[in-house]
């Protein structure tokens, strides 16, 4: 029997506990309100949280991983570069589409292909611009009045400077800075168009005289009908046939490339997979006959060949085989 020596009544391990679905992106969704309101909240700071609400101790390298995946999520962290809230590539996808017939083919025809696309996308896209009259482009002024629409249900207090304060139906409050172009749900600075709390906000400083332009005047230049006659403005000239085309004055004379014959027998045998060659079915270039069945020819029965039978059929299909011979031998005696 052992005797207890010293005991210490005082714990001082650290206490640790590690949860496989206690993960990255889970962690991510966790602190993401934390982060729209923080982006720059430290590491430390996110692993004490989770230590205070769970009692987990999370590492420094999954805190980094899911604040940044949460940076990437938070709405707080764009910067409005872009005027745009696209975030798929069906832009591009479109216009792939269109070149598909032109990338069989060679350079040259290809590139005449998408030239001849574009010459006929600009003048199809000027017919369009031409028989519209409205201060935005046609899809812009779709979502525009969408967003109007939502804005006669808002509640609009201003403070006596340039901040009003917009109340939704649901209770939920904004601060809107037209002079700034700025509200606090940051939509109007990500996508480039008055959110409805904007918009409400124009039409109360136009009911109290405060001098405030109509809302279509606060978009993005980007939307506007007039920029966008602007970028389909040029035009891409045509251009005459190949025999038209003038002489290249560098040499165009091609040399067949270079051809190195290898020493020794050409091998004839193909490249081998790597997974026949780890294979053991096939062996020396043969299959293997394993799990392979074989029959024997004297009983009839699975399993060995008649080198090896000793007679392990039973003696009706002995008799059955021996009938069937001799019938066989009679019948060829008689065709003699």
């Amino acid at each position: 029997m052992t005797n207890i020596s010293t005991y210490n009544p005082q714990h001082t391990c650290l206490q640790s506990r590690s949860v496989k679905a206690f993960t990255a992106d889970w962690l991510s969704k966790e602190i993401l309100m934390e982060i729209q309101s923080n982006p720059d909240i430290p590491i430390k700071a996110i692993q004490e949280k989770m230590q205070q609400k769970y009692n987990m101790t999370v590492s420094k390298m999954k805190a980094f991983r899911a604040k940044t995946q949460a940076l990437n999520q938070a709405r707080s962290y764009f910067t409005g570069r872009a005027k745009t809230d696209v975030l798929l590539n069906n832009m591009c996808e479109v216009l792939n589409s269109r070149l598909v017939d032109g990338r069989d083919k060679p350079i040259i025809t290809a590139l005449e292909f998408v030239r001849e696309y574009l010459m006929k996308r600009i003048v199809n896209v000027g017919k369009v611009i031409e028989q519209k009259n409205d201060f935005l482009t046609l899809n812009v002024k779709k979502k525009f009045d969408i967003i109007k629409n939502e804005a006669n249900n808002l509640t609009v207090k201003w403070n006596g400077g340039q901040k009003y304060q917009v109340t939704c139906y649901n209770g939920e409050q904004y601060v809107v800075d037209v002079v700034q172009k700025t509200c606090s749900c940051r939509r109007w600075e990500l996508v480039g168009i008055p959110c409805k709390h904007a918009v409400a906000t124009i039409w109360d400083m136009s009911l109290n005289g405060e001098g405030a332009e109509i809302p279509e005047k606060l978009v993005d230049p980007c939307y506007w009908l007039s920029t966008w006659k602007e970028v389909y403005s040029h035009k891409i000239g045509p251009i005459s046939g190949r025999i038209m085309w003038p002489k290249s004055c560098c040499p165009t004379k091609l040399i067949e490339p270079k051809h190195h014959t290898p020493i020794g027998r050409p091998r004839k045998m193909r490249k081998k997979d790597a997974m026949e060659k780890e294979d053991n079915m096939v062996k020396g270039g043969k299959l293997s006959r394993k799990l392979k069945t074989v029959t024997c020819g004297k009983c009839g029965n699975k399993g060995h060949n008649k080198k090896t039978c000793t007679g392990q059929g039973d003696s009706s299909s002995s008799r059955q085989r021996g009938a069937s011979g001799s019938s066989q031998g009679a019948a060829a005696g008689s065709g003699g």
